[in-house]
């Protein structure tokens, strides 16, 4: 249907205030692009739909250059700008950019920088004089990958400088940990340097510690039940090295406090393990209410109804963590015999098409209940 009744002042405020096109008015009002392009020619708006980024200011430009420089196109910095992508490479340009210009960047030096001198991304891209796009195309053409690590280079050369004496020493001097991305670091600062400043530590806890533990010996009134005596538990945070509760009003408030947060003490459990592995866990007190209401509280494989546990349906070790739509129940002795096997190996194929059915339902019983 088309319109022939159009709201003038409302097209020419969405054209220029925000910057709507010529097609999006179109199907807004449901009529031709000819007919917006007539009521825009009446008020004598001819102009480009484009706000053009005319600021001089010299911290605009600097930010312009620095995120060329970083990887981001030209088309990236202008949706950025609300202007106009050849402004942008007229505004490089008088910088001594060209973006339209080729850039050849021989193997050899490129090899020996990285390779001989270690230089970084941001070194190579202000000895070439290019973005870091036209760098990365490079390194795929002449096949090198990514450019090698901290602890490559360290090995490589042999040596490395102490942070703490400032001293240039042998590799075999420093210490190594590894990351939690499964990579290899050595550590900044020296065996030796490491040894001094672990002593200076112990020397400030002794003195620190030992006034404590004197005062430790003598009795104490607990700030609940007012009990006096020495049944208390350290505590070296305090001045007096003791808690200011006693060992039976501690043990009562966990009670309490297990009671009202039973769902965040069965989480904090349940993920100990997925932690270590680095893999996402879902799955809350609810959710194991609903998987044994789907399996009946029986275990799937034999159908005992004691010693009961939850499984990974695909296992731990593969990298799937537990959720609703990977937990099954089993008894400990099934449990026990899966261990990492897959379910195709473990279930027959009727049991298979079963167990595909009943996660189905305790998906969509989560997603009611929520």
């Amino acid at each position: 249907m088309i319109r022939n009744n159009i709201n003038e002042k409302r097209v020419i405020y969405l054209y220029v205030e925000k910057f709507y096109t010529h097609k999006k008015l179109s199907k807004l009002f449901k009529c031709s692009q000819w007919k917006i392009y007539d009521i825009l020619k009446k008020y004598n708006i001819t102009a480009n739909n484009k706000k053009t980024f005319r600021s001089k200011n010299k911290k605009d430009i600097n930010n312009i250059i620095e995120m060329y420089y970083d990887g981001k196109t030209t088309t990236e910095i202008s949706k950025l700008y609300d202007c106009c992508r050849d402004y942008i490479r007229k505004i490089l340009k008088k910088n001594g950019i060209n973006t339209s210009k080729k850039v050849n960047i021989d193997k050899d030096i490129l090899k020996k920088l990285i390779f001989e001198k270690h230089y970084s991304l941001e070194k190579l891209c202000s000895f070439f004089n290019c973005c870091l796009n036209t760098l990365k195309r490079h390194l795929k053409k002449y096949d090198i990958g990514k450019l090698p690590t901290r602890y490559e280079i360290d090995m490589s050369v042999g040596k490395k400088k102490c942070h703490f004496c400032k001293k240039e020493k042998c590799i075999n001097d420093f210490g190594r940990k590894i990351l939690e991305t499964g990579n290899i670091a050595i550590i900044s600062i020296c065996k030796e340097c490491v040894s001094i400043k672990n002593k200076i530590i112990r020397k400030k806890t002794k003195s620190k510690n030992k006034n404590k533990r004197n005062i430790a010996d003598k009795n104490k009134e607990c700030s609940r039940c007012h009990y006096i005596g020495t049944n208390f538990s350290k505590c070296m945070s305090n001045p007096d090295g003791l808690q200011y509760i006693c060992k039976k009003c501690q043990s009562i408030g966990f009670r309490e406090y297990s009671k009202n947060n039973s769902n965040k003490l069965f989480e904090s459990r349940n993920r100990r393990r997925e932690r270590k592995k680095l893999v996402k866990n879902n799955y809350s007190k609810k959710c194991l209410d609903i998987t044994l209401f789907v399996f009946n509280n029986k275990c799937f494989n034999c159908g005992m109804k004691d010693n009961l546990s939850i499984d990974h349906n695909y296992p731990l070790s593969r990298g799937y963590g537990l959720t609703i739509g990977n937990a099954v129940l089993l008894c400990r002795s099934c449990n026990s015999s899966k261990k990492d096997i897959l379910p195709k190996n473990f279930y027959s194929k009727n049991k298979l098409k079963i167990l595909r059915i009943k996660l189905n339902k305790a998906k969509k019983l989560l997603k009611k209940s929520i």
